[in-house]
């Protein structure tokens, strides 16, 4: 990854897509799971990261859409043979960038 792209965001702009697909489109039981939730249990916002809070927004249904959609990024996974397992591990370093800001 382009590190001046994961610790800073450029106004109006975004960090990697993955980022907002994970926390807007993931379910609620992943997102516990990989402790991208809040006390309550409720998915966190992306500007609550402090790798994203400087950057833009697209739309909810962008983020949805990219992470299960047609071509989101869950299908492809699967579709190139990716393990259930690796699917995890992905899923657990995307959350560990995102902690780590």
């Amino acid at each position: 990854m382009e590190k001046s792209r994961v610790i800073k965001v450029a106004p109006n702009e975004r960090g990697y897509h993955i980022f907002y697909f994970l926390l807007k489109g993931a379910p609620v039981d992943l997102l516990k799971k990989i402790h991208l939730t809040n006390a309550k249990g409720d998915r966190m916002p992306w500007t609550d990261f402090n790798y994203l809070k400087t950057g833009g927004d697209l739309s909810e249904a962008h983020d949805v859409d990219g992470w299960d959609g047609k071509e989101g990024v869950l299908k492809t996974l699967k579709a190139l043979k990716f393990s259930e397992e690796e699917i995890d591990a992905v899923w657990r370093c995307v959350a560990a960038i995102l902690l780590l800001g």
